[in-house]
């Protein structure tokens, strides 16, 4: 790709030529075209064929991950939720240690260390870290579901964002099927807290749903943010309305 030191510079795309402005500079780079017959079949674009089709696989997982969780996530996700946890997928089928290369999956990649890593702690809303709202500390039963919050101080436990007067806890267990990319999830009853309420022991167990062979559980943790008016809670809106991460998986 040649340098362009002319006068003339622009951006976009003019007769199968396309102008970059990156930090090296301005660059021209012309527009390449390759036959599909040869991308389909040509030898040297057999990794381009391979990335293209784990890209496909992750988003495609991804987005059967996310349908049970929508209502869920919905109010404290941020706008790039959605590629990252593609780049999460990917790193989950890229951890297959048993397939040849070009045939990875997800079942194998989840059942690894490495691929379960990727997955837990992911956080739906990044542009606030969990860790930076939510001070407190938990423990999970896995066996029945439930979180467990002894001695809860809200004001101690959450760092308030500015209005908020009232706080949301919820957990949530999605089963999910790696291998037909299906999931079912249910989520505990909402525990409601005052930013002024005394220390209490909050618990918070999921209506878990049928679980099947095969299936990996994924605990979450979701904290959201209220603002009383008039004796009605509104939801808080922003980056720091609410934050929700994976907490384990088994």
């Amino acid at each position: 790709m040649a340098k362009f030191k002319g006068i003339l510079k622009f951006s976009g795309t003019i007769g199968g030529v396309t102008g970059v402005n990156s930090k090296e500079g301005f660059h021209l780079r012309e527009k390449q075209n390759i036959e599909t017959s040869r991308y389909l079949t040509a030898p040297e674009y057999t990794s381009f064929r391979m990335n293209g089709r784990y890209t496909g696989m992750a988003s495609r997982m991804s987005m059967a991950f996310r349908r049970p969780l929508r209502m869920f996530s919905l109010a404290v996700s941020d706008a790039r939720m959605y590629s990252r946890l593609n780049a999460v997928m990917r790193k989950i089928l890229m951890s297959d240690p048993v397939s040849k290369k070009g045939e990875f999956n997800f079942t194998n990649g989840i059942a690894t260390t490495t691929g379960k890593q990727a997955l837990l702690d992911f956080e739906f809303n990044a542009t606030v870290a969990f860790d930076r709202l939510f001070k407190g500390s938990y423990v999970l039963d896995a066996a029945s579901a439930t979180l467990t919050l002894s001695g809860f101080i809200p004001k101690k436990a959450l760092q308030w964002p500015a209005g908020a007067t009232h706080a949301t806890l919820e957990s949530g267990l999605l089963h999910f099927d790696f291998a037909k990319g299906e999931g079912k999830f249910a989520s505990s009853a909402p525990r409601v807290l005052s930013k002024n309420e005394a220390a209490t022991d909050i618990v918070l167990p999921s209506a878990a749903p049928t679980a099947g062979e095969g299936l990996t559980k994924v605990h979450f943790l979701k904290v959201a943010f209220s603002q009383e008016v008039g004796g009605v809670l509104y939801p808080l809106k922003g980056n720091e309305a609410g934050v929700m991460k994976v907490v384990a998986i088994e």
